[in-house]
Formats: structure tokens, C-alpha cells, sequence
């Protein structure tokens, strides 16, 4: 009967342990029915307590056994969302289940039944022993990995309460951590182990960036403000590609990483393709949206608006029925999602090819080509689509022609060089300013076709344009050049004609009458010239009147008139004086003209002068 007791106590506390999920080792019995089965055994040489017991041993180490075999890299390959948190919790539990599991091996009555084993030789003696030292093995390890995964643990929560936006200057201390776990553990570093852990944290981010983006509402903000989620999904993708980056720098640190990444990133990956996915829906619909209120100019602008409005409209209806659909977006498993997305890349198509032949059209509707470029701006979020490149392939080559027909006219109007800026304006002035203006016309060419470049960057007109631009430039380059040489050749001629005049009058022996000189014009003429940004105003001919010794050409107080007193500097003279002859105040004013010793010839008076 007591028998009978002991296991019905027995069962109980075994369904207890299962219910807490800690293992219950049945005891042998109690101390009484221990000494009786010891004293038995030992004198009588009773089998059937012997029996007993060895049937005791054979329970406790089937269930060490099947505790010690728990394997939770096994578990994880089954179960694809489990997360770190799990696995710290396992350690845990078996960390604790193992503490009991080494009491209970420790206890008194265990103890008693395995003397009475090794008394009797009993072939399950090495058994209990193994089992024994099975638990303190176990033990140890799980007091290993629990004491080194504190630190991971701690970083991870940290995350799990910072801003989502902050997560990212984060990973490389992540990935320190999951490297000091693999190099300091002694049982934990191991490549299955570590492959799983990982995977979790690859889990714990996916999980993380549902719940930041609100997978489940996530295709309802098409209809809403998709520019800020589609902020939202980018901050995402960044996020999960710096984890790649971090793992990727920890794995050059460790030489026993030897493991594949496709391994531990395939469910990153393949959350990862559905963000991209999603993340060119929003891009889409954020460029499309902009059609909204837009006008085209032109005597057909209003038809070719209605179409495009038209179009928009059709888009608008596609969106809704994206948007209302039940489908979870960042789900690889959720197929559904992909059956809507191929109808409503359908849609876009329709509306890409719509939209580039009524651009196509407006383009060619215009009839100067920088009309046609600020068309082309204005729509300019459509022109990084292919189809609609496609359509506007045709457009764009008519265009480049125009551009090249406007370098031509240039080239043309170059050629003529008795233009002038106005008919005030002095020859060489002119032409320069001319030249200028041409130079201007040429560079708002230039800047319209780099507006479009982009777009025609493979056509043969491309390299044709930008060769003529060049010869433009060179022609207008060699033009400047040889009118400010002209200009240079006549400024030094009239100085010479100038320098060459005597000062005093061989008939009269006076101060020459003198005429305003040419120079004075020239150098007029050169204050006229434009600049331009890589020509500057040219110098003034070179001043070789002041080696001879000579003043300025029409400087004040050189050319005298007749009858008028030298003074220096030019400045104070009398104006009563002007036009009376006093050869005395002549005299007084410039004696050296009387002193003795001076040749005849007035010619030879320059270097006294």
C-alpha cells in the first residue's frame, strides 16, 4: 500500500515539474524504506530491492538525458520567429532547471541509494555517476552562457527603448557585443550557435521595423502622406543594410567566422526586397502626384492638360484599389501583395507611355528651343522613367538640333564684323561688345542643352553640338583677340604720330599749336571696351614719351596754346592773360627758352624741354 503511495506522490510532483518545466527526479523511497532495502541487500543479498533501486537509476538518467539533449539551434531551424529575448529566457529556465536537477542529485536519499550501488557492484553504479557528472557539466555551461550574454542582453533592451531613427548608430556596439559573447564564452562559441543568434537578431529587427512602420497599415498611406512614410521606409532600409555593414566588419575581426551570410541574412533579405518593393511604389506615386494642377503652355496646351489630367485620374483610381487591398506589404510569405503589385504596375505603364507621348507632343509644339527646355523641367520628375525616356527619344534628338541651329546663327553673326553696339559707339568697342553679347547667346544655348543632357546623353547630335560649341568659343576667343590687337596697333601708331611732333615751332619759334591727338581717342575708346569673364580690359599702349623725358600727349600744361603762360603742373594761370602775348612773362615763365648756349634747331630742344 505504501508503494502504491509513493508513486501516486510521485506522479504528482512529476506532472508539477512538467507545468513549471522543471524536471522531477522520482525519489527510491524514503529513509526508512532505504536503510531497510541497504541492511537487505547487504545481509540477505535481495534482488528485488536491488532491482528497485537500479530501476530508480535508470529513470533519473532517461531524464537528465532528455534534458541535457534540449537543443535550442534546433529549435530555432524549426521556429523562424523566435527572437533573443527567447533564447535568454531558455538559458535561464535551463540554468535553473539544472540547479534543481544537481539538488535533487545531492540530497540525502540520493546519496544513500548510490552507497548502496557502489556497495553492491551494481552495473548502474557508473551510470549515476555519469549522470551525475553530466548535470555539473551542464550546469556549468548554462552558468557560462547566462553570465556572457548579460552584456547583449542589456544592449538590446537599450534598443528596444531608443527612437527607431537612433537604432542605426548602434549595430557596430551591437555586433562587439555578439563578438565578445563568441571570444570570451567557452561553451557558447560555437558556429551553429552563433548562426542562430544572428537570426534572431535579424528577427528582432524585422519585428522592430513592422512595428515602426505599421506593416499593417503600411499600403493605406499611399492615400494619405506618402512622402513621410516613404521617409519612414528609406530610415528602414538604411538601418537593416548598416546591420549588414556591421556583421560584415565584426567577421574581419574573427577568423573563425567562417560561415555564410546567406545563411543568416536570408529572412533579412528577402524583408529587405519587400521594403525596396514598397519604397518604389511610394517613389512612384510621390512623382505622380505631382501632375496635379499642372498646365502646359501653348495653343494647344489646354487639349494636351485635359489628357493629362485624364491619365492622372486613372492613376489616382489605381492607387485606391492598391491601397484597399488586404495584404501585408513586408510579408515574404503574403503572395497576395504581389498579385495586386503586377496589376498596378499594369496601370503605371498605361500611364507612362500616355504621359511621354503628350510630352512628345508639347515639345515638339514649341517653337524656340528654350520653350521646349522649360517644358521639359517642368516635367521633370516623369523624365527619369524609362518608358517615358523612350517616347520622348524623338523629341529630344529634334530638340539638339534646334540647340545646334541656334550655335550656327552665332557663328553666323560672328562673321560679320561691321557690327557695332550703337552708333555712338567707337569700332572697336562695339565689335568687342558685339562679340559679348554673342558669347551670352551661345552660353544660355549651352545651359539649356546641359538641362537635357542627361537624357540624350548616347546620341550622336550630342557630340556634334558639343564640338561646335567648341569651334564657337574658339572663333569668339581668336575674334577678341584680334580686335584688341588692332585696337593695340593703332593706339601705338598715334602715339608715335604724337611723340614725333616738335613742341616747339620751327616758324615761330614757339610752343607748337597742338590738336587733340588721336591717343586721346583710343584711349577714350579703350575705357568703352566690355569685359567679359575670361578677357580683361587690354592695357594701354606702352608709355615711351616718359623715357624721352616728355609729358603725356594731351596732358594739361604740355600742348601749349599760343599766348598762354607755362606753369608747373599746368594749374593757377591767369585767366585775364589768356590770349594776350607778353614775351617778358614768356620768358619769366620758361627762361631756359633764352639761355645761352642752347642749339638752333627747335627740335633739339625736346630733351631740355
Amino acid at each position: 500500500m505504501y508503494e502504491h503511495i509513493d508513486q501516486l506522490q510521485n506522479k504528482v510532483l512529476e506532472v508539477k515539474g512538467q507545468v513549471q518545466e522543471q524536471t522531477f527526479l522520482p525519489p527510491p523511497g524514503s529513509s526508512a524504506v532505504l536503510e531497510d532495502a541497504a541492511g537487505s541487500v547487504a545481509c540477505e543479498g535481495d534482488r528485488k530491492w536491488l532491482h528497485t533501486l537500479e530501476s530508480v537509476v535508470i529513470m533519473w538518467a532517461e531524464q537528465v538525458c532528455e534534458l541535457l539533449q534540449q537543443d535550442w539551434a534546433q529549435d530555432v531551424q524549426d521556429r523562424h520567429k523566435l527572437l533573443p529575448q527567447d533564447e535568454f529566457d531558455f538559458w535561464k529556465k535551463r540554468l535553473l532547471n539544472l540547479q534543481g536537477v544537481h539538488t535533487q542529485l545531492m540530497n540525502p536519499k540520493a546519496i544513500k541509494l548510490s552507497l548502496i550501488l557502489e556497495k553492491t557492484e551494481s552495473m548502474y553504479w557508473p551510470i549515476l555517476r555519469s549522470t551525475c557528472r553530466n548535470v555539473e557539466e551542464g550546469l556549468r555551461e548554462a552558468e557560462d552562457i547566462v553570465l556572457h550574454m548579460e552584456p547583449l542582453q542589456k544592449i538590446l533592451q537599450d534598443i528596444e527603448h531608443m527612437d527607431y531613427s537612433q537604432v542605426r548608430g548602434s549595430m557596430v556596439a551591437l555586433l562587439d557585443a555578439v563578438s565578445e559573447l563568441w571570444s570570451r564564452s567557452q561553451f557558447y562559441c560555437r558556429p551553429r550557435r552563433m548562426v542562430t543568434l544572428l537570426q534572431e537578431l535579424c528577427n528582432n529587427f524585422i519585428s522592430m521595423t513592422r512595428r515602426f512602420l505599421r506593416a499593417e497599415e503600411l499600403l493605406q498611406g499611399l492615400t494619405g502622406e506618402p512622402s513621410q512614410t516613404l521617409s519612414n521606409i528609406r530610415l528602414s532600409i538604411q538601418t537593416l543594410q548598416e546591420l549588414h555593414v556591421s556583421y560584415s566588419l565584426s567577421k574581419d575581426g574573427n577568423t573563425r567566422w567562417d560561415f555564410p551570410s546567406q545563411l543568416i541574412f536570408y529572412q533579412l533579405d528577402a524583408f529587405l526586397d519587400r521594403l525596396h518593393t514598397t519604397e518604389e511604389v511610394y517613389c512612384v506615386c510621390v512623382e505622380l502626384y505631382q501632375l496635379e494642377g499642372v498646365e502646359l503652355p501653348g495653343s494647344g496646351g489646354g487639349a494636351m492638360t485635359n489628357t493629362l489630367l485624364s491619365v492622372y485620374d486613372e492613376f489616382l483610381q489605381s492607387v485606391k484599389v492598391l491601397a484597399e487591398s488586404k495584404c501585408d506589404a513586408t510579408s515574404p510569405q503574403d503572395q497576395g501583395f504581389l498579385q495586386s503589385l503586377r496589376t498596378f504596375w499594369l496601370h503605371v505603364r498605361s500611364c507612362e507611355i500616355q504621359l511621354g507621348s503628350v510630352l512628345c507632343r508639347a515639345v515638339d509644339a514649341c517653337a524656340a528651343a528654350d520653350t521646349a527646355v522649360k517644358v521639359l523641367q517642368m516635367f521633370g520628375f516623369l523624365l527619369a522613367r524609362p518608358l517615358v525616356q523612350e517616347q520622348l527619344r524623338p523629341a529630344l534628338g529634334r530638340l539638339v538640333q534646334m540647340l545646334s541651329g541656334e550655335l550656327d546663327r552665332a557663328q553666323l553673326l560672328l562673321q560679320d564684323a561691321t557690327g557695332s553696339a550703337g552708333k555712338n559707339t567707337p569700332p572697336a568697342a562695339g565689335r568687342l561688345h558685339r562679340a559679348h553679347q554673342l558669347r551670352q547667346r551661345v552660353e544660355l544655348t549651352m545651359k539649356n542643352f546641359r538641362a537635357i543632357q542627361h537624357l540624350c546623353l548616347d546620341s550622336p547630335e550630342v557630340k556634334l553640338l558639343q564640338q561646335r560649341h567648341g569651334g564657337v568659343l574658339a572663333a569668339l576667343r581668336q575674334h577678341r583677340a584680334a580686335v584688341h590687337a588692332d585696337w593695340s596697333r593703332q593706339a601705338e601708331a598715334d602715339c608715335q604720330d604724337v611723340l614725333q611732333q616738335p613742341v616747339i615751332s620751327p616758324q615761330t619759334g614757339r610752343v607748337a599749336e597742338g590738336q587733340r591727338p588721336p591717343a586721346a581717342g583710343g584711349a577714350a575708346e579703350g575705357r568703352e571696351l566690355p569685359e567679359s569673364p575670361c578677357h580683361s580690359r587690354p592695357a594701354a599702349p606702352p608709355q615711351r614719351h616718359h623715357q624721352e623725358g616728355r609729358p603725356a600727349p594731351g596732358a594739361a600744361g604740355v600742348l601749349l596754346q599760343p599766348g598762354s603762360a607755362v606753369r608747373a603742373g599746368g594749374d593757377g594761370a591767369d585767366p585775364g592773360a589768356a590770349g594776350q602775348h607778353r614775351p617778358a612773362d614768356h620768358r619769366a615763365a620758361a627762361p631756359h627758352l633764352e639761355q645761352p648756349g642752347l642749339p638752333a634747331d627747335p627740335a633739339d630742344h625736346r630733351a631740355t624741354v
